[in-house]
C-alpha cells in the first residue's frame, strides 16, 4: 500500500582521508502519522562508531525537527563529538507564533571533519534564536532571544557576531 512503514533504508558508504571507510545504515521508525524518527548508526574506521538521529513532528499548529549526531571518543580528536539542530514553528492561536532555530556543535573543527560540500565546511557561526510574535490588523510585536556559537576561531573578536540582549520590537501597520 501507500502507507509509510518502519524499516531499514538504503545504506551509505564511502571513504575519506580523515575518516577512513564510512558505513551508515539508517533505520526509519514510523511512530505515528504526525511524527517519525530515523536513527542512523555508522562506522568511521579512522574515528569510531557514531549515531545520528532525525526526529520530525507535525501537528495542526506546529512543525519542526531535531537533528543530532554523536561520536563518542573520536579516536583522532581524542574526545566526544556532537551536533544538535532544533527547529520549531508553533502557532498558539491566530496571531501568536513561536519560532525557534537553535544549533550547537561540540568543537570548532566539527564541520571541517564531517560536513559535505563547501557550504557546510565553511560554517563560521551557528545561530541560536527563539522568537515570540504577536500580530493582528494593526500591530506586530516581536520578542527575540539570539546569540551565536563561533565556529571559525580565526575570525577576529571584533568581527564576530554579538549576542543580543532580549529585545522587543513593535510596529504599527497604519
Amino acid at each position: 500500500g501507500d502507507e509509510r512503514k518502519s524499516g531499514v533504508l538504503f545504506p551509505s558508504f564511502g571513504h575519506s582521508g580523515s575518516n577512513g571507510f564510512e558505513l551508515e545504515v539508517p533505520y526509519y521508525f514510523n511512530l505515528a502519522p504526525n511524527y517519525d524518527l530515523t536513527l542512523t548508526p555508522g562506522l568511521l574506521t579512522s574515528r569510531g562508531v557514531e549515531l545520528a538521529g532525525q526526529f520530525r513532528f507535525l501537528s495542526s499548529n506546529s512543525h519542526g525537527q531535531i537533528d543530532t549526531t554523536f561520536l563518542p571518543d573520536d579516536s583522532q580528536a581524542r574526545g566526544d563529538r556532537s551536533y544538535l539542530h532544533f527547529t520549531d514553528i508553533t502557532d498558539f492561536k491566530r496571531g501568536m507564533r513561536f519560532d525557534a532555530d537553535i544549533a550547537n556543535v561540540s568543537d570548532h573543527n566539527y564541520f571541517e571533519d564531517f560536513a559535505v560540500g563547501s557550504d557546510q565546511t565553511s560554517v563560521t557561526f551557528l545561530e541560536r534564536r527563539a522568537d515570540v510574535l504577536y500580530y493582528d490588523d494593526v500591530w506586530r510585536i516581536r520578542g527575540e532571544l539570539q546569540n551565536f556559537q563561533t565556529i571559525d576561531i580565526t575570525v577576529p573578536p571584533d568581527e564576530r557576531p554579538y549576542s543580543r540582549v532580549p529585545r522587543i520590537q513593535a510596529n504599527a501597520l497604519w
